[in-house]
């Protein structure tokens, strides 16, 4: 089974924007797509969009808190929505961005444990 994450703008006059992920590869249909990061009013906005569709009352309004999500993230939908359901789950967004960045970062853990997963012995040494 393959999950997908959608956010889409569904104004007329935007450009419209879509993020798919997967969070695992299978033999029958693969196509990288390149993200890149998402700026600051881009941040915003994925945020708002998906507070909305998860019900979560993130103060999207307040620029410290986007600055937060912003600077943790990098800017990379991934991450960003990480965070979203660690919220989702925990309602304590000060803990999720103090474990972001640790060695042991589930957050890490969930991005690259995929691409872990296939190198050989001697990759996972070194």
């Amino acid at each position: 089974m393959v999950e997908y994450g959608v956010c889409q703008r569904t104004t007329a006059e935007s450009k419209a924007k879509v993020l798919l992920t997967s969070r695992r590869r299978t033999s029958e249909w693969e196509y990288p797509i390149q993200v890149t990061e998402f700026a600051g009013e881009e941040v915003r906005e994925f945020i708002n969009i998906r507070n909305n569709e998860l019900g979560l009352d993130l103060p999207v309004d307040n620029p410290t808190f986007i600055h937060k999500i912003t600077t943790m993230s990098g800017g990379l939908p991934l991450a960003i929505q990480w965070t979203l359901g660690e919220y989702a789950k925990t309602r304590n967004l000060e803990s999720i961005l103090s474990r972001a960045l640790t060695p042991d970062s589930p957050l890490l853990e969930f991005s690259f444990r995929n691409s872990w997963n296939v190198l050989d012995d001697f990759a996972n040494r070194h």
